[in-house]
């Protein structure tokens, strides 16, 4: 562990907490949150506004691009390779994770390939509808209790304590 309650390291652009102050054991044991600000702030610089409808189609429309954005280059793959190496090292076997903004797959694909047991959420229908399929190509299906259409801004249906984790690497903050 990072030492206790409230204990936070941080690694590149990630943040970890281990069991944030005030929550019990049974809520959300480790939170793993991607702090990307260049991926938010490319956003807005492209025009895509804080409004839910302009933020999933800008996400159905970037599509596939979405999937082969952590191939393009070599940084790309590294930093696809550091956060799989945050994955293995912070979230146990048999934890059940929230990802937020989950995009086409790449993180869930690794999560369920390591035992995890995954819900899936993101803003955008074409989004959650690749993943769907990367996961079924990948023969993981089993290992995702749902795919849902959420706004990372309003997660209101999900219960507390309902995840050990929530994984939002990438854009969703």
């Amino acid at each position: 562990g990072l030492g206790g309650a409230g204990a936070a390291e941080q690694v590149g652009d990630l943040r970890l907490v281990e069991r944030p102050p005030g929550c019990e054991r049974g809520e959300v044991g480790l939170l793993a949150v991607a702090c990307l600000r260049e991926a938010s702030a490319s956003l807005f610089a492209m025009g895509v506004s804080n409004d839910n409808s302009a933020v999933e189609r800008y996400f159905d429309e970037l599509g596939e691009k979405e999937w082969d954005r952590l191939e393009i280059d070599l940084r790309s793959r590294v930093s696809l390779g550091m956060h799989h190496r945050f994955l293995r090292r912070w979230i146990a076997p048999e934890t059940r994770v929230l990802e937020i903004g989950a995009g086409p797959g790449r993180y869930t694909i690794e999560l369920a390939r390591m035992g995890r047991r995954v819900v899936l959420s993101d803003i955008s229908s074409v989004q959650l509808e690749l993943n769907k399929r990367y996961v079924s190509d990948a023969g993981l299906s089993d290992r995702v209790a749902c795919w849902r259409s959420l706004d990372v801004r309003d997660l209101s249906e999900i219960a507390t304590g309902s995840f050990d984790a929530v994984l939002a690497y990438g854009g969703p903050l």
